[in-house]
C-alpha cells in the first residue's frame, strides 16, 4: 500500500526532470517513546481509562522542492505517516504528531495516511518575491504564527496565502492576503478574509531584529469561525525585537487583538538567556489576557514545559486525547479559569563542546481570572533534560518532569509526572 501511494509522486518528479527542473529533498524524522502518570491529576484512577499512559510516536516529514529555474520554485511538505483524526477514532493528537506504533494500523483501514501540507509557488524577480499557495507562517517569536520547523514542535501555522515580499536593504515589506475560510464559492457571506502587511528591520551584523505587522481579519456572519467560535471580525497588531549580544539575548513580543463589539485581548512574551562559557541561564516571562469571554491564546508551538499546557491534564480532559493540552491561554484547569501568567527559569550546562546538554527548568503558572475554577493556581513544574548530538544531523533527548498542581486542577489535585524519549534525524 504504501508503495502504491509513492509511485505516482515518482513518475511526476521524473516529468519534472524531462524539462531541465531539479528536485531537493529536506526533511527530518522524529521517534519518541512516552510515559506519563497521572495525567488526570487526580486520586485514584480513572473510571473510563488507566492512570499511565505509554506509547511510541513516530513521523517522517519530506520536502521535496521542485526548483525549475532561477525564478521559478515549487516547495511542498508530504507527512508520510499522520495519524487519522477521526471523530470516531480512539486518539485524537496534536496535528503534527505524526503517529503512534501499532502493528494493526495502515493505510488500507484509514488510520493512518499521506498528508499534504504545504504546497506553493515562489516566484523570484528583481522586484521582490511574490508567493501563492498553502504555505507556513512565522513572525516574531511566534507568539502568533510559528511555522513549526523545529523537528520537535507538534504544530504548524499553515496558511493559504498569497503574498508579496520586497527587500530593500535591511528592511522587510510584505503584503498578503489570505483565505481562512472559503465556504459556498458563490457565496462571500460564509467566507473569512485576511488582509496583512508586515515591516521588519534586520540587521545581521548587530544581530538586532525589530518588526510590525497588522492584520484585518474579516469574519462573516456565517463563516465557520463566526458562528461556531463566537468570534466577530479583528483588527490585529504584533510588535517584537530580538536582540544578540555575544553571551546575552533579550526578545520580546507583544500582541493586541480588537475584536468589533467584543472584549480585546492581548498577549506578551519576554525571552531573556546568558550563555557564559558552557553555561545556560535563561529566564521566559508570559502572559495573556482575559478580557470579557475570551482570553489570548499564545500560539501551540509555545509549550514551554513538559506536562504544563502540553500533555491533556485534568479530571475534565478527554482521555482519547494526547498531547493536545493548552495552549498557553487557552482551556486549563478544572472551570472557566482564563488568562495566564507564567513565569520559567533554566539552568543548563554544555559538555564536549555543545554535544551535550543537561539542564533543568522549574516554572510556574496561574490564572490572571479564576472564574469558577477551585483556585487560580495552576502549580509548579520541574523538568530535567538531557540532549545529545551524536552526529551533526542526528540528536536524542531524555526527559523528566513532575508537575505538582495548584488548585487551579481541582481542590484536591495529586501531582503527576511523565518520562521521554525523544530522537530526531535530519536530512
Amino acid at each position: 500500500m504504501f508503495k502504491t501511494k509513492i509511485i505516482p509522486l515518482a513518475l511526476l518528479l521524473s516529468c519534472f526532470g524531462a524539462h531541465s527542473a531539479s528536485l531537493s529533498i529536506t526533511g527530518n524524522q522524529r521517534f519518541g517513546s512516552n510515559m506519563f502518570v497521572n495525567m488526570d491529576l487526580d486520586r485514584g484512577q480513572r473510571s473510563d481509562s488507566g492512570n499511565t499512559s505509554s506509547f511510541l510516536e513516530h513521523r517522517i516529514l519530506l520536502r521535496p522542492d521542485i526548483l525549475i529555474d532561477e525564478h521559478f520554485t515549487v516547495k511542498t511538505e508530504w507527512n508520510l505517516l499522520q495519524l487519522n483524526q477521526r471523530p470516531t477514532g480512539p486518539t485524537t493528537t496534536a496535528e503534527r504528531f505524526g503517529s503512534s506504533l501499532d502493528s494493526r494500523s495502515g493505510f488500507s483501514d484509514d488510520t493512518n495516511y499521506i498528508e499534504v501540507s504545504r504546497a506553493y509557488l515562489q516566484w523570484s524577480s528583481d522586484w521582490g518575491i511574490f508567493y501563492f499557495g498553502r504555505m507556513p507562517k512565522t513572525w516574531g517569536l511566534g507568539l502568533m504564527y510559528d511555522s513549526g520547523d523545529n523537528p520537535l514542535d507538534d504544530y504548524s501555522t499553515t496558511v493559504d496565502r498569497m503574498a508579496y515580499q520586497s527587500l530593500l536593504g535591511s528592511l522587510e515589506l510584505i503584503v498578503a492576503y489570505e483565505k481562512g475560510e472559503e465556504g459556498t464559492l458563490n457565496n462571500d457571506d460564509d467566507d473569512m478574509d485576511v488582509f496583512e502587511g508586515s515591516l521588519e528591520y534586520a540587521n545581521p551584523e548587530a544581530k538586532f531584529n525589530i518588526g510590525l505587522l497588522y492584520s484585518r481579519k474579516v469574519r462573516s456572519a456565517d463563516s465557520y469561525e463566526g458562528s461556531i467560535l463566537g468570534r466577530k471580525s479583528s483588527h490585529e497588531m504584533s510588535l517584537f525585537l530580538k536582540k544578540q549580544w555575544s553571551e546575552f539575548f533579550v526578545g520580546s513580543e507583544f500582541v493586541t487583538q480588537s475584536y468589533d463589539k467584543q472584549s480585546n485581548v492581548t498577549g506578551w512574551l519576554g525571552q531573556i538567556s546568558w550563555t557564559p562559557g558552557n553555561f545556560i541561564m535563561d529566564l521566559d516571562l508570559a502572559y495573556s489576557n482575559f478580557s470579557g469571554d475570551r482570553s489570548f491564546e499564545f500560539n501551540r508551538n509555545y509549550r514551554p514545559f513538559l506536562i504544563m499546557f502540553r500533555q491533556t491534564t485534568g479530571v475534565t480532559s478527554d482521555e482519547r486525547e494526547t498531547r493536545t493540552g493548552g495552549p498557553v491561554g487557552g482551556v486549563e484547569g478544572n472551570g472557566t479559569g482564563g488568562g495566564v501568567m507564567l513565569s520559567k527559569l533554566g539552568l543548563g550546562y554544555k559538555f564536549s563542546d555543545g554535544r551535550y546538554v543537561l539542564r533543568s527548568d522549574v516554572g510556574y503558572a496561574q490564572f490572571e481570572e479564576q472564574g469558577t475554577s477551585s483556585g487560580n493556581e495552576l502549580g509548579v513544574e520541574w523538568d530535567m533534560s538531557f540532549d545529545q548530538q551524536w552526529y551533526k544531523n542526528f540528536h536524542t533527548q531524555y526527559a523528566f518532569g513532575v508537575l505538582f498542581p495548584g488548585d487551579g486542577y481541582g481542590p484536591d489535585a495529586r501531582l503527576g509526572w511523565g518520562l521521554q524519549l525523544r530522537g530526531y534525524l535530519e536530512f
